[in-house]
């Protein structure tokens, strides 16, 4: 990506941008799908202590004050869709008093908040609701829609506010340094890096990647997906104890690959299995943040790339992890072609409901799921009691000293036992992977 140029400082005037090609596919689906809750993306963080509700405000305006796509909304202008970057004047913050109400009435008032669409083209797209539990105990909903944040700016969201809380308490400034950039940098920058040159590179790699490749998966489906509209999803997590990740990285270690190449390759093996098919193809999201002044920004960077794997002629374990550490490295040398334009350049035929290559996925999640602290408040990320589910299937893994691991599915095409059992072939498959390892 060439130089990003940044206007500097979170400024107090309105302008107007382009949005980034990411942004203009999740416009595009707002459009097809108004009012959806399928892109709602939430932080939720439960705290123990006496958390200074007035300085914990003013935490969350200072964020909002500094990353001006929080305050940005999404208009139409002679049918082109724009970033309206908004002035300042306080964030979306509302207190709920839930003491009294017990579990049941935190749980209510988190639902009330995620069962709200949002409205790209009034916003605001960040709200953030403080709920009181008890003197000492509650819980802080940050819900943004992911057209303006992704999972990375989630962590950034949670740095800050550690960062800001003990300062602000104190009675002092916010002790950020001004951003160099804003995202609307990015969004321009990135049109201005895809030159049709290097365009037509990317689209020639794609198209010769994925010739003939299945776009479409045959997940273990409980109801045809064709006719299901529905996004309301559920999550299922399960953990891999800390020695059977200390076999994970030791493999990675031996083949010069990474955690996640290890366990995309068992994923791989199973999905094979059950479908029969060698030619294996998931999804998979890369940050998106090619420049080192991307990384304390929040905003929607992540980009789709597909990566197909040739399972065929019986490869052990590892080999299969060589062949995945091939096709990921490769694919990430190309993935600067915003996954809607490598659709258009594939033209693979379409179906009723679904997308192709994002049937399913498997992704590394970069958020802390241990807990922290705010000042002297102690803080856990938990997730949503709602969870929509974007994609068919997705497994997220949050590696620590071991491993967590969730299946976020679409419940209405999958049952609850359908999705227990693939958590119990996958760690089944990876156990057995690292114990039979050939040369």
């Amino acid at each position: 990506m060439t130089a990003i140029v940044g206007h500097g400082g979170s400024g107090s005037t309105q302008r107007k941008m382009p949005l980034s090609f990411g942004q203009r596919r999740l416009w595009i689906a707002e459009q097809v799908a108004p009012g959806s809750l399928a892109y709602t993306t939430p932080v939720l963080l439960r705290w123990r202590g006496e958390m200074r509700v007035e300085v914990l405000r003013s935490c969350l305006d200072a964020v909002v004050e500094r990353h001006e796509v929080l305050r940005t909304a999404f208009v139409t202008e002679l049918g082109v869709p724009t970033q309206l970057v908004g002035e300042f004047r306080g964030a979306d913050v509302q207190v709920v008093d839930c003491r009294g109400d017990g579990a049941a009435g935190v749980d209510q008032a988190i639902r009330a908040e995620l069962e709200r669409p949002f409205d790209l083209a009034r916003g605001p797209l960040f709200r953030a609701r403080v709920i009181v539990e008890a003197d000492d105990a509650g819980v802080l909903l940050v819900n943004m829609h992911h057209i303006v944040t992704d999972g990375w700016s989630g962590a950034v969201l949670q740095d800050e506010l550690v960062a800001l809380y003990p300062v602000l308490a104190a009675g002092g400034v916010s002790p950020l340094p001004e951003l160099p950039l804003q995202y609307a940098d990015f969004a321009v920058s990135q049109r201005e890096s895809l030159t049709p040159e290097r365009r037509r590179v990317v689209e020639d790699y794609w198209r010769e990647r994925l010739a003939g490749a299945p776009a479409y998966t045959s997940l273990p489906y409980d109801r045809d997906p064709s006719g299901v509209e529905s996004r309301e999803g559920s999550t299922f997590s399960f953990s891999l104890d800390p020695a059977v990740m200390g076999g994970v990285r030791a493999l990675a270690r031996d083949e010069n690959a990474t955690s996640f190449m290890v366990l995309l390759a068992a994923y791989k093996v199973v999905l094979s299995k059950l479908t029969g098919e060698t030619d294996v193809v998931v999804t998979t999201s890369v940050a998106g943040r090619n420049d080192v002044g991307l990384d304390g920004l929040i905003g929607f960077f992540v980009n789709n790339i597909v990566l197909r794997t040739d399972l065929s002629g019986e490869p052990g374990f590892r080999e299969v992890v060589r062949r995945v550490r091939h096709t990921v490295l490769d694919a990430q040398d190309h993935q600067d072609l915003p996954f809607d334009m490598l659709v258009s350049a594939i033209r693979p035929p379409r179906r009723p409901q679904q997308t192709p290559f994002l049937q399913t996925a498997f992704v590394h999640q970069p958020e802390s799921i241990a807990e922290y602290h705010i000042g002297d408040v102690a803080v856990r990320p938990i997730p949503a009691p709602l969870t929509p589910a974007p994609l068919d299937l997705t497994f997220s893994f949050f590696e620590d000293v071991g491993l967590e691991i969730q299946i976020n599915y679409r419940v209405d095409l999958f049952k609850p036992d359908t999705i227990r059992h693939l958590g119990e072939q996958f760690s089944a498959t990876l156990r057995a992977g690292l114990e039979g390892q050939d040369d």
